[in-house]
């Protein structure tokens, strides 16, 4: 199989991870918090309604912002490959081919 083309460090990758668990937790906190501010039985008319939809937006960006920066984390990790040389050499351990039966 090929070898993946992208490769990211473990200080990037580290970084990717914390940040993104970071934002993720962030944007969740302010969900949360407009959720609490809208049921408190205030008025829709009320000015803080432009702070509850800052809230809003702000946590959904945040939240988004936070699962692509998790997802990027995984550049250039080849789970798969890894699976499949696994099984190989467990075949190889046991002597024969189970690869005719999965088809």
């Amino acid at each position: 199989m090929a070898e993946p083309t992208v490769q990211i460090g473990a200080f990037a990758r580290t970084s990717l991870v914390i940040g993104g668990a970071i934002l993720v937790i962030g944007g969740l906190n302010d969900l949360i918090d407009m959720h609490k501010i809208k049921q408190s039985d205030k008025s829709w008319k009320d000015p803080s309604l432009i702070t509850i939809v800052g809230f809003r937006s702000q946590g959904g960006m945040k939240l988004g912002f936070g699962i692509a920066m998790l997802g990027t984390s995984g550049i250039g990790v080849d789970v798969f490959n890894r699976i499949g040389k696994r099984m190989d050499k467990y075949e190889e351990s046991l002597g024969e081919s189970a690869k005719g039966d999965l088809s």
